[in-house]
Parts: C-alpha cells; structure tokens; sequence
C-alpha cells in the first residue's frame, strides 16, 4: 500500500524589485511580471490598449494555429514585453519577456527593468521585426508639407463624405485663411501629394476655397469661443499675421485689439496681390468672418510710431504682438537703378490696390522671378502695356515664383527671359522727345551658382528699351522703425529677433507701470518675405505662447514639431522621389498606384475653372478663376489616397518605438495589400496590420463573435445580412467597432473619418434601454465619434453599431425640424415660436372649457429623459386635471408592470446585468437579445462561455441559440402552456423550493392546483416543444443554484402578455430563483427610457414612483407641491385613447416624442382616429409619419443637446450630458412645456433640468437619494431612499417582496385572439433588426445601417415557402384581416414552420397595419406578436 506523497508547504509571499518599485508577488498568482507591473502602476512598453494579464490570443486560438500548423503563431511576438531581469547572485541581467514569465516563479529579490540598456536593446529588435512589415503613413506628406500643418487628407476625407463644415473648422484649425490661402498659396501640399506618382496632385487649394464659400452660404458654421479671460492683446499690423493672431487670441477668449497702418485691414493681401488673383470683396468677408464677427477691434490708419507708440501699447495691454511685415520694396543696386521710371514692385503694387496706378506706358521689364514679379507683370498687361518682359537671374526650373504662375504669365503673351544679368539702365530720348530707359544684360552660364548674382558671361551684351523698369526682387522690414523702438534685430539686421520656438521679443514687464508682460512678433517681420501660410503659422504659435503666458504666467519652450505631434516617431510609406525610384513601372509603362491597390485611378478632373481665356484674362482685373460646385469639390476630393493614419496621435505602436526610441523609418510596399472597404462601418488596412492579435481577442473574448477566422490571412466572417438575403451566421462580424477600438496601429479605421477629439463628454445611449455609457468625441463643437464609457457599470465599455455608429446620424442630421410649424389649409408652413404656442394654448383652453378636461389626451415619451416625463405628467395633471397621460410603455411592458408588480409588487428588473454573466442558469424567452438589447446579449453569452446552462425559448432560432444547451421553439402565444408545463415537472418531480414557497410566498394550493393540469405531454401538443425538451429546460432550471430569467417583449406583447409575465414570476418563486444575485425575473425594456417614463408618473394611475393617483394622501401630497386640485379618476390607457378619438370622444392629444402612426397595432384604424381629432400637437425632432397628421409640430432637441437622466432597464439612473447647442429655433422639450404650462396659467420657473430633479428627489421616495451630486454615467439603481444609500442591485432581498409575500397565480392558458385559418393560414409575429431601432425615425437616418437593413422583410421556413412557390429574394405579399404590405421574402430563414417573422422598422412597408389591435384585458397592450395571416407571391 502507498502512502500518499507529503504535499510541500505554502510557498510565502516574496518581493522583487520592478523599475525601483518593490512589489509582493502573492503565492500560486497566475499573473506574469508584465501584469504585476501593470497593476502597481509601472509604465510598460506594450502595444496592447489592454493591461498586460489580458494581452495575447487566447489559449485555444495558439493552439489551434500550432495544429494547423506546427509553430507558435505569428502574433505572439507582439505580446512580449521586454525586460532585464537580474536574478539574486548573478552578475548579469538577461533580457527576457516579462509577459511571459509567471512572477510567482521570480526568486525573492529579482531585480526586473524596463528600462535597462539591455531591456531596450530587446525590445528595438523586436520593435524594428514589426516596423519593417509595417507599410504606412504616420502623417500624409501633404499635412507634413503645409507650414500650418493642415490635415489635408483629414478635410478632403470629410468633403468626400458630404460634412463640408466639418471640413471647414478642420482648416481653420490650424489656418484661418481658407478663402485666401485656397486662392493664392503656393501648394506646399499640392507639390507633395502622393497622386503625382500617378496623374497629377489633388487639387486641396480649391477645395479649400469652397469649403469657405459654401459655409458662407450655409449659415456661416464658426469656431467655438472659449469664455472671456479678461485679459487684452494689442496687436500691430492688420495683415495676415495680424489678423491670424487676433483671430486664435480671440479663440482663446482674450480680447483682441489690431491697430493698421493702411486705410483698410489685410496688409499685402489687399495691397501685395492683385485683384484678379485675390478678389477683395472674398477678402473683406473672410476678414469679417475671423475677426470682425468674432468681435475683433480692427483700428485702421493707426501706424506704429506715428500715431501709436511701443509704450502706450505695453502700458494698456495685457501683451503685444508686432506684425508689422516686410513692405518696403528691396532695390538692386546698380548703375542708374535709381533713375525716374524704375519703381519699386511692392510698392507699384500697393498704388494699384489703391487705384492710383503709375504711368508705366507700353514697354515695361520686371526685375524679379518670384511671385511678386510675376504679379507685377501681369498687372503691366491689365494696364494696357503692350510689351512686357520678366526677367530673371536664375533658370526657370530654378525661379520662385510657383510654375502656374509663370505659365499663366507665358499664355499672356509676357516674355520671360532668363540668366538674365541687369547690368545698367540709362535714360535716353525718343525720336518725339519723350523719355525712354534702356537697360542693359548679360547672360550668365548655365552652371552659375544660384546664390552668385555677380556673374555674367562677356560678349552676351543686350538691351531694352522701355518706359519703364520695375525692380520686383522683393520687400523688406522698415528696420528704420525698429531702431527707433529699440527692437532689437536678428544678426543680419534685417528681421526683428525673436524666441524661435515662442516667438517672444521680450517677457516680463520691463516697466512697473506697464500692464504689458510679453512682447512678441512674427510674420514677414521675423521671418523675412514669405507665404500667406507661414506668416499665419508664426502666428499660430505666437498666439499659442501668448495664451500660454496670460494663463499660467509661464510660457513653454517647445518647438513647432513638439507643438504639433510630442511623438518623434514617424513611419513612412517613402517620398516621392523614392516612389519614383523604386518603380521602374511608373517611367517605363503604365502608372500604378504605389500602395492602396483599390484606390481608382480617376482621371483628372478639370478642377479650375478659367473664367476669362489666356487672351481675355490679360484685358481686366477681374478674377481668372471660379471656385468650385459642390460635386466637382467632392470629385477632386474623392481622388486624395488617404495616404495618413486615422489617429497618429493615439497608435500604440508609434507610442512604444517613439518611447523606445527607435528611429524613424520608411517602408516603401513591393506588394501592396488592398484596402478592404466592404463593411459600411469598418475599414482595414492590412499594410498596416502587425498581427498583435488585439482584434482577434475582443472578438471571440469580448463579443464571443468569433467574426474573425483566420489570424494569419485576417480573414473575416461577411457582416450579417441576414435582413438582405436569408442567410444567417452567429459568428457574422456585428460592426460593433471593438476592434477598430482596441486595433493598435489603425489598420482598422472607421469608415467615416474620426478626427482626434478637443472635447469629450460623458453621457448615455439613446436607443435600447441598456443604458449604455457613451463618450461623445467632439472636435471644433462638432460630435466626430462615439466610443463606449469604461466607466459605465451598464455596459463597461461596450457598445453595439448603433450605440458606436448610428448616434450621430440623427442627431446632425439635415432632416432635423427648426422651426415650428402650423397647419394652414391643409398644409403645414413654417411660423415663429410665439405663433404656434399661442395657437397651442388658445385650443387646448377652447377645448378644455367647452368639453372639459377628460377629451384630452397626453403621449408623453420613452425618449426624452426623466426630468421631461415627470413635467409632462405634471403640467398635464396640473394644467388639465386629468390623469389621461400615458406612453409607449403601454405597448411594450405594460403587462410586465402590472404582472410583475401583482406577484413581486415591484414591476422592474430584479437583478442587474452585470449579475447575469455569473448566473448558473439563465432562460431567455421572448428576447432575441443579442440584436434587441447586443450589450446584455453579451453578459449572456459570456455566461455560457463560463459553463452556465442557456435555455433559449423562442419561435425563431436566434443567435443565442448557438450558445444554448436547449432551444425550445414553441409556437407564438403558448407561453403559459409551455412554462406551466415545466412547473408541473418541477412540482411533480419536488425540485420546488418549499422553504422558500412556505416562508414567503402564498397563494401556491391554487397556483399548484392549476399547473397540475399542464404534463409536458399535452403541452408538446399545443407548443409544439418535445416533452423531453420540457422536462430538461425544468430541471435545469430548478436544479441550478442561481437561475435567472430574461424575457422582453416576446412574452408582452400578447393579449394574454399579463398571464405571461405572471407565469414567469410563478417559476422564479417555485424555484427559490429570486432575491439573490444572478436571479430573478428581469424584464428587458425596449427603449433608453421606458422604466424611467414609467418611474415618472407618465402613465395614467399613478404618479412618479408607482404612487397611485387613487390613494388619498398621495393625491394631497402632490396637491401641496404643486398648488392645484388633482384628479383621482384613473386615465386613459394610449390603447384607450386611440379608440376613443376614433369615436370622438378625444377631441386634442399632445405627443411628446412618440410615433404610434408606426408603433401602434392596426395603423389603418390609428390614421384614421388621429385624422378625427380636432386638435393634434406633435413635439418631436423629426418631421415622422405621426406629425405628418398634426396641426401644430413643435421642434425639439435631440441627445446631444439636452441635459438630465435616463432610467435604463435594470433601474439604474444615469446622466445624460449635452454635447452641442441646439440648432437655432429649436428649444429642449422641457424648455416647451413649461411655456405651454404658463401660457395655459400653470406658472412654473426652472432655471435647468437639474432643478426639476430636485423637484422629483423630494416627490418621489425611491429617487430620493438619486440626486444631482451623486447621478453619473455609473448611475444609482433605485429604489436609493436617502443620500447616503448606495443605490439597490437587486430586488426582494431574501425573499422579502416589496408587496410583503410574494403572490402565485393561477393562470390558465388561452390562445392568441387570432389563431391559424384556411384563409390565413399561418401565424405571423414581429420584432426587431440589430441595424434598425424601433420605428426607425432614429435609426434610418444612418446611411450605413440603411444599407445594411434597408427594408421590410419577411422570414419563412422553407417548408412553408416551397408550399407556397415562393423563392428567396422574391417579393411577396403578406395580408392579415386588417390589411396588407408587401415584403421580399428570406428563405431559408430562422423561424420554425408555421411561422412567419417580420420586422416593424419601414414605413414604407409598415408591418403595424397587419397587426392585431385586441387589448391584454388586464394591461391593455395589443396583440403585436402573434395573427393570422396568408402570402401570395407579389404581382
């Protein structure tokens, strides 16, 4: 016999030393030394977005990879984590990878670094293996060309996409000058865009000019301003420097003050270019645009050291900045340069801005060869000269001036002569007597250097005679001026000396009597001449440290670089230059593009348009050129290559080499990946993708998709398109955006451009009642993303494609009502404010005072927050006297607050959603969750994944049924026979819970008595479920120690939805399954608000917190708040009050946010009810089917822009922020009820939203604790009865009901009002589309999920379809005994035979008007879920 072996003892805790850190390793911990590390706080080199415990594929994706193909997979390298760990007693540290290496195996004492020579040494190598199969852009070119560093491939992208303003405050930016800069900048960018490589550059300068011109026709979008600080800047010059600098000041929310020499502002813009060039009526708007309309002082003929002293400036500004430029012509020297007749060429130019032009005759040269020359010669032209030369020193390839430039010179018949050295000009007499000048040339050598303007070639000796010379070289500063102000001078005296990284003169105060504490300058005045576009950088940065030194007091030294992007990390795709070298293809045959293998070569558009031809242009001043329309600017947009990352600024992989300081490197691709561009959301790069297997982990870790099949090819399971062509995958890619959020190098990137944001704000979802945390990403006032809220207990971080990509859609969407608008024969037109509440009150007081108040109606709403559904309730109760307030709740889960709150005395969601993911057992009926409610589906399919039993009940096989042990597809509207049925085996069986059931329950010798009637075997008859399925589903459940039951409106929406709800409740406490965590009973709601509608009061017998209106001291509590008598008498259900305006016994209803005209059972008999109404008010942010009938429709705001709380399904309250004003005219639906309250004589005041929360906290005893100090994104869960409550997690604590025992009904089954016929023979039910929401008001404003779900469907069995000859994709026609629709048929599809499916989205296919109007008798909810019906292939 063997003894057993002695077990060791427990290991102790030891400690290594981690980066100087020392940490305790506990024993048996199954974290590596890079998750140790992670936790304590310590800063890792990793390029996972994820703590390092979590990083790398999982454990069976490796080994499935090692069997397929015998090594480790090519991701795992991306994981490691490189360190130089020093064991006790070794002289040597040896680099290892902390990621891989257990921290529980370290010896006590290790020494670990990260940042050790050798540690570093490991982690380039590994670093510069990735780089080098890296094949990307950190930065366009063209962004990295722009001095201003204007993201060029960030705007095209947005004009491609149609958001024009967008793109506009994208390149105000960074430049203001949009319209000028579009006109006449050089093309920095243009030179360097990558298109050369195939046809010509895109055209980004005229795309610049009509973002400007359309925003100016469009409402004249502006940047955001931040508040004023008080403090003041005096700036001289009112050129583009100047005016840059006010404009970013301003911004800054310092008061501006530009003091300009000349009559009017735009220094050489208006004097330096000529009209035809740069149109001065465009100059004047874009001035008055960015500084006059934002509130700048512009003080003209204000000249520094004339009228205005140096002094004076620092004595009454907070600081100055000088910008007086460069405008002082610069004179060759030379024999007889200074002879009458040869002027200077800046300032010719500023005589004929002033309309004083020079005489110059017929003959004229221009010395020169930049632009300003060029200028200066063609203005020759225009003035009638008929022989006109430029000539230049340099070679043509070598000459300043832009190539347009010079050839739009050469079409205007100017002579361009080049190596042309002046040597001397003499002044001669015409045979008339008249004055001529000849100027004498020499030719110099081909080879001269072009910085030698002294040599020349003897015996090429030339000349002209001419009227004039014109000496264009170029302008420099008055440093005249500057010495006189003891500015001080760089060291070649001819700019003014300055900080170059701050472009600060002076800082501090040099005087104590002067306000003044910096003085900087910029502009052409430090820089010496140059572009329109470097003056407004300098600026740019000058403004910057200017708002930095009146903010702190301190002004940072950083350069332009380190302002622009602190990463010195740049990863490149190759120049030009290298493009061209390393393809031979591009000289030698056709072009190819060098990367972006599907971008399509289009051709070159004719992106400028001539006005005047090369022989009319010469003849006015007027401009020569058009700006672009709207689809030629989307054409030349559409031809940028995207060369740039989405978001340098946040790729994990730059951030690592740049920390571990690898050098910059350029990847030149040989073959490129093609872009893959199929998903309407999410886009992939493969060039970029570095395997690291992030994507992969969330997707089969996270989401439990599993979408991506193939780590090595990345190849993807398709989108689910289950709505286009019948078929259906559980591991079809869900575009939720998981993996474009965790991707470390943007290889996958959203599919709208996503711009880094300048704001972000907290807030929640505003579709299904998950509640999910969302942060609105914001840029230039502008919502540019959403991304999910971490912080959010709700949803953790996660989001589905509507929460990630279908929220800002709608809420910026053009189709948004502005204005009010009344109906005027027949018709609805526009009218003020004022005119449509006046109309509003006047005839809801006819109303009211000749029938009374109980032909009123209210529809309040489940999506607009709890602080506007108890108004609404409030002012109708109080305004009114009538309780008839109701929402959509009535046609969701009415029978779940009635049944629930009979058995339980609560009608909410017992348990929380982060409480399922660690049930035992979780049976979800009449939810398809994963697509109604894709966050809670999460938390369900990570409970199967964990092991726990998942009994999906439903008539269709959907997703969830791949993670199921059981699926029971019973036939719509058996629900009581089926759940009867199991608890007669679990009664039969004794796996009741009988303490539970005898200490605090009752009722169950009734309940009991009626289930015994219900064995599996009958029940397989009328449900259609096997027995043995029955008996299984039962004992799961009964057995398992925490057994939870999901159920939404599959199970509600019956006329027997009550019974439904009741025989749930029965088997939770049959079962013992309920007040325990992962327990219980939990209702799923349908919209982000629904429980806090209900919370509200917005329901007709009862006030906020489920207080009935039928109890005498409830009624007198609310009596003393709000000063008016109230009505006892119970109100009309919205079911009710359809039925009653059809018979004219509603005469007016106001609808606040909802759209019965789609939501509502028998759309025929709706119409036809609201259409009799004598009075209809809509609130709402669209123009819907249902304000399509109104007499008055109010705009309202949407999510973004309103402040207050929702209630999400498992009780929690959370904050919803405003991210943006609302559009102008359009008012918060608060804000409009309370101007209707006084205008019908019910005075109410609030200041904001977070008073009428207040006003809930002291009415509502389970808010109570809910207040404004406490509510967040994580939220409090009610009831919270006081402040100091935590909130509740979950209801009925240890089986201590809110109703005291919890009740058991008997509840016999009945079958659906309207079963199967000879004349319509199967059994139709309706639902939702994980791409659509609700009526689609919200949700079909998305392009993208349009194309996805773009119309009615119907799913049918194949057995039923091959009955009835119909085929998938066919169009067919779908009639039940209230009317018919037409829809293309999906076969085969996910319902079982007999049964019918169709989503209620489309309301150009609305399945509503099919629909059965009978009413749950008890709940008054229709009958959505279950009728007869017939299909008939469509004619």
């Amino acid at each position: 016999m063997q003894t057993p072996q002695q077990q060791p003892p427990p290991r102790p805790d030891t400690t290594i030393v981690i980066d100087g850190t020392t940490v305790t390793i506990p024993p048996g911990t199954e974290d590596s030394v890079a998750a140790v590390a992670s936790r304590a706080g310590i800063s890792l080199p990793s390029l996972t977005r994820r703590p390092p415990h979590q990083v790398g594929a999982t454990a069976a994706s490796q080994q499935r990879h090692r069997q397929a193909t015998g090594g480790a997979p090519p991701w795992c390298n991306t994981a490691a984590v490189w360190a130089e760990f020093t064991l006790p007693g070794s002289p040597a540290g040896v680099a290892r990878d902390a990621a891989a290496e257990r921290a529980a195996d370290m010896p006590k004492g290790t020494i670990v670094s990260f940042c050790s020579a050798a540690a570093r040494d490991a982690q380039k190598r590994m670093l510069q293996t990735i780089l080098d199969n890296h094949i990307g852009d950190c930065y366009p070119p063209c962004q990295m060309a722009c001095p201003c560093k204007v993201p060029a491939g960030d705007f095209l992208r947005l004009v491609r996409e149609g958001r024009y303003q967008e793109a506009l405050l994208c390149v105000v930016e960074r430049n203001p000058f949009s319209l000028v800069c579009g006109t006449v900048c050089p093309r920095f960018c243009e030179d360097a865009c990558r298109r050369n490589v195939i046809d010509e550059p895109v055209n980004i300068n005229d795309v610049k000019r009509f973002l400007y011109l359309y925003n100016r026709d469009n409402g004249r979008l502006r940047p955001t301003i931040q508040p004023p600080t008080g403090k003041t800047v005096g700036i001289v010059g009112g050129g583009p420097a100047g005016l840059a600098c006010a404009h970013f000041l301003t911004r800054f929310g310092h008061k501006a003050v530009v003091f300009e020499g000349h009559p009017l502002p735009g220094g050489m813009l208006r004097y330096g270019i000529p009209e035809y060039r740069l149109s001065k009526v465009d100059l004047d708007d874009e001035i008055n645009y960015l500084c006059t309309d934002f509130g700048v002082d512009i003080r003209c003929n204000m000249r520094l050291g004339t009228n205005i002293t140096l002094e004076e400036l620092k004595r009454d500004f907070d600081a100055v900045y000088i910008a007086i430029g460069s405008q002082l012509p610069t004179m060759l020297r030379f024999p007889g340069s200074d002879l009458p007749g040869v002027l200077g060429g800046v300032d010719f130019l500023e005589k004929v801005a002033c309309g004083v032009p020079p005489p110059i005759g017929k003959r004229v040269v221009v010395i020169g060869g930049g632009n300003v020359s060029a200028d200066v010669a063609r203005s020759c032209v225009r003035m009638g000269a008929s022989s006109v030369v430029l000539s230049c020193i340099l070679k043509r390839e070598n000459m300043p001036a832009h190539p347009t430039e010079i050839q739009e010179c050469l079409e205007e018949g100017i002579k361009l002569d080049c190596l042309a050295q002046p040597m001397k000009i003499m002044q001669q007499k015409g045979l008339d007597g008249s004055d001529h000048l000849e100027i004498q040339y020499r030719k110099r050598p081909k080879t001269a250097d072009i910085f030698d303007f002294a040599i020349s070639i003897p015996g090429t000796e030339y000349s002209y005679v001419v009227d004039t010379v014109i000496i264009a070289i170029g302008q420099r500063l008055d440093t005249g001026l500057c010495n006189k102000l003891g500015i001080a001078l760089n060291q070649r005296g001819n700019c003014i000396r300055v900080d170059p990284k701050t472009y600060a003169i002076e800082i501090g105060k040099t005087n104590p009597l002067q306000k003044c504490i910096g003085v900087f300058a910029g502009g052409d005045a430090v820089l010496s001449p140059v572009t329109v576009v470097q003056s407004v950088n300098s600026a740019r940065i000058a403004a910057s440290a200017i708002n930095e030194l009146l903010t702190t007091g301190v002004v940072n030294n950083q350069t332009a670089e380190e302002e622009f992007d602190s990463l010195k990390y740049y990863h490149s795709r190759g120049t030009l230059p290298e493009l061209l070298h390393s393809q031979n293809s591009v000289l030698s045959g056709p072009k190819r593009v060098p990367y972006f293998s599907t971008t399509p070569l289009l051709a070159r558009n004719h992106t400028r348009v001539d006005i005047h031809s090369p022989t009319e242009a010469p003849l006015t001043f007027t401009p020569i050129t058009t700006p672009f329309d709207l689809k030629t600017a989307q054409n030349e947009a559409s031809r940028c290559l995207q060369c740039g990352c989405g978001n340098p600024r946040t790729c994990v992989l730059r951030q690592v080499a740049n920390s571990v300081g690898v050098e910059s490197k350029t990847v030149i691709p040989v073959k490129p990946q093609a872009l893959e561009v199929a998903n309407e959301f999410i886009h992939r790069d493969l060039d970029k993708c570095i395997r690291c297997g992030e994507c992969f982990n969330v997707c089969s870790g996270v989401r439990n998709v599993n979408a991506i099949e193939d780590m090595c090819s990345m190849r993807w399971n398709a989108v689910d398109t289950s709505t286009r062509n019948g078929k259906w995958s559980a591991h079809a890619c869900e575009s939720c955006g998981t993996c474009v959020d965790s991707c470390p190098t943007n290889a996958l990137y959203p599919a709208l451009k996503e711009l880094s944001p300048d704001a972000v704000i907290a807030s929640t979802c505003s579709y299904c009642g998950c509640g999910c945390g969302i942060q609105i990403h914001k840029r230039n006032g502008f919502p540019i993303a959403i991304k999910g809220d971490t912080s959010s207990d709700a949803s953790h971080g996660q989001l589905c494609v509507k929460g990630r990509f279908g929220l800002i859609d709608y809420n910026t969407s053009k189709e948004r009502l502005t204005t009010p608008l009344i109906r005027k024969n027949g018709v609805l037109v526009p009218c003020s404010w004022d005119e449509a509440m006046t109309l509003v009150a006047a005839k809801f007081s006819e109303i009211k005072a000749r029938d009374g108040s109980e032909v009123i109606q209210g529809f309040s709403s489940a999506k607009v927050t709890n602080e506007e559904n108890f108004l609404f309730q409030k002012v109708f109760r109080g305004v009114f006297g009538t309780n008839n307030v109701d929402h959509c709740a009535r046609l969701c889960h009415a029978s779940t607050v009635a049944g629930l709150a009979t058995a339980f005395g609560s009608g909410a969601m017992t348990n929380t959603i982060d409480e399922l993911e660690f049930a035992d057992c979780i049976l979800v009926t009449g939810s398809n969750t994963t697509e109604t409610h894709p966050i809670i589906g999460l938390r369900i399919k990570a409970a199967a994944k964990r092991g726990a039993k998942l009994i999906v009940a439903d008539p269709r096989s959907i997703n969830l049924t791949a993670f199921a042990c059981l699926h029971m597809a019973h036939r719509p509207g058996t629900d009581v026979f089926l759940f009867n049925a199991m608890m007669n085996v679990i009664i039969s069986e004794r796996l009741m819970a009988k303490k539970f059931i005898d200490e605090c329950t009752e009722n169950f010798t009734t309940f009991e008595t009626e289930v015994g009637k219900y064995t599996p075997e009958a029940a397989e008859l009328i449900t259609g479920v096997l027995a043995s399925d029955i008996r299984k589903a039962a004992r799961l459940y009964a057995t398992s120690s925490k057994s939870s039951i999901i159920f939404s409106m599959g199970i509600t929406q019956h006329s027997t939805g009550v019974d439904n709800v009741l025989t749930l409740a029965n088997l939770a406490m049959l079962c013992g399954q309920i007040g325990r965590p992962s327990t219980g009973v939990n209702p799923l709601r349908g919209q982000n608000n629904v429980q806090g509608a209900c919370d509200m009061g917005a329901l007709p017998n009862v006030f906020s917190g489920y207080q009935r209106v039928t109890d005498p001291a409830v009624k007198a509590k609310f009596e003393r708040a709000w000063g008016v008598t109230l009505s006892s008498k119970v109100g009309n259900t919205i079911t009710q009050a359809i039925n009653l305006a059809y018979e004219g016994k509603i005469k007016a209803i106001y609808c606040m946010g909802e759209n019965p005209m789609l939501s509502d059972p028998n759309l025929h008999h709706v119409e036809q009810a609201l259409k009799r109404l004598e009075f209809f008010v809509v609130q709402d942010i669209f123009l819907t089917e249902t304000a399509k009938l109104a007499h008055v429709v109010l705009p309202a705001a949407s999510l973004f822009e309103k402040t207050g709380t929702f209630t999400n399904t498992e009780r929690r309250c959370v904050r919803v922020q405003r991210a943006m004003a609302p559009p102008p005219g359009v008012r918060q639906d608060w804000e409009i009820l309370v101007d209707f309250a006084n205008r019908m004589r019910f005075h109410l005041c609030y200041a904001n939203a977070y008073e009428i929360l207040d006003e809930i906290n002291a009415l509502t005893p389970s808010y109570e604790g809910i207040t404004n100090k406490r509510v967040n994104v994580k939220g409090l869960q009610w009831p919270c009865p006081n402040a100091n409550h935590p909130g509740t997690p979950y209801l009925h604590k240890d089986g201590k009901f809110t109703r005291g025992k919890g009740l058991f009904s008997a509840v016999p089954f009945r079958e659906p009002a309207e079963t199967p016929s000879p004349e319509f023979p199967l059994l139709m039910t309706t639902g939702r589309l994980l791409y659509q929401y609700h009526t689609g008001t919200m949700s079909r404003k998305c392009p993208g999920l349009n194309r996805l779900a773009p119309t009615t469907h119907v799913e049918i069995s194949t057995h039923d379809a091959e009955a009835l000859g119909v085929r998938d994709r066919d169009q067919v026609t779908i009639t039940t005994a209230r009317g018919s629709i037409t829809a293309v048929a999906l076969v085969p599809s996910r319902v079982r035979v007999g049964v019918v499916f169709l989503p209620f989205h489309f309301a150009e296919a609305p399945c509503n008007i099919l629909t059965n109007d009978a009413l749950d008798p008890v709940a008054a909810i229709p009958e959505f879920k279950a009728c007869a019906c017939r299909i008939t292939k469509a004619i």
